[in-house]
Order: C-alpha cells, then sequence, then structure tokens
C-alpha cells in the first residue's frame, strides 16, 4: 500500500481483484456454501478450521 498524489495504491487488492475489507470471488462461493449449511457464526469457525481464514460473521453475514 503506498500512496500516488492524494490516491492510495493498492497494488496486491487490485492483482486479487477484492475491495478494501471486501472478499474475493472464490471465498464468496466458499462462505456461501458453508452458510447454506450453518449459522453465520459456525462458518466463520468453519472456515478458520479448513482454511486459516479468520472473518467475522458480521462479514459473513
Amino acid at each position: 500500500m503506498f500512496r500516488q498524489g492524494s490516491c492510495l495504491q493498492r497494488p496486491f487488492s487490485a492483482s486479487a481483484a477484492v475491495r478494501c475489507r471486501g472478499v474475493s470471488a472464490p471465498l464468496q462461493r466458499v462462505v456461501t456454501d458453508f452458510g447454506a449449511d450453518h449459522p453465520f457464526r459456525q462458518v466463520s469457525e468453519k472456515l478458520q478450521e479448513h482454511y486459516g481464514i479468520s472473518l467475522p460473521p458480521e462479514t459473513i453475514r
């Protein structure tokens, strides 16, 4: 992350196709698949268990 003039640049975010505080399309699919069967809090726990990714239930919702 760096500044170019008055704009904040995030090269990784652009190359990974994610927005600030957003999630990638593949992660959205995983969250949706888990969310179809489990409550939001359990989805958060399953993401941590299976992928080592920590997302709060509010983001999953």
